[in-house]
């Protein structure tokens, strides 16, 4: 039985393979620059398990926002404003689509004939009168 055979059909990787191997790149890693801007506080991957009912909710929450938000961007946001909360965040910067969402949540939430800013009421929700 004879061993399996390759296909014969050249890939990008011998392609790049061979080129390297026959030719002399000296002259542009001469010209060459490093690249000295950089992003002073890049954002890293992290894994977090969630029960998969919170997982969907955040889902939900992100497709509700429209504008392209996604589940990770919802999750930052809120890690960022929980932390702002605590205070032990001190460049806290809660984004606008964050602030959106909040107050479109209280209002949801909030009793019939409420408005934030009537004294008569204790809190950010206070009764209208009318």
């Amino acid at each position: 039985m004879s061993a399996p055979t390759r296909d014969m059909k050249k890939t990008k990787t011998d392609e790049l393979a061979e080129f390297y191997d026959t030719t002399d790149a000296s002259e542009a890693i001469a010209r060459a620059r490093l690249e000295t801007d950089t992003v002073t506080d890049p954002q890293v991957t992290t894994s977090l398990r969630l029960p998969r009912h919170v997982l969907e909710a955040v889902r939900q929450t992100a497709k509700a926002r429209g504008g392209g938000a996604t589940p990770t961007q919802v999750m930052r946001e809120w890690i960022e404003a929980g932390l702002a909360a605590e205070g032990s965040y001190a460049d806290a910067v809660v984004p606008l689509s964050a602030i959106r969402a909040a107050l479109a949540e209280l209002i949801e939430h909030s009793e019939p004939g409420t408005t934030p800013t009537d004294p008569k009421r204790k809190g950010l929700l206070r009764r209208r009168t009318a």
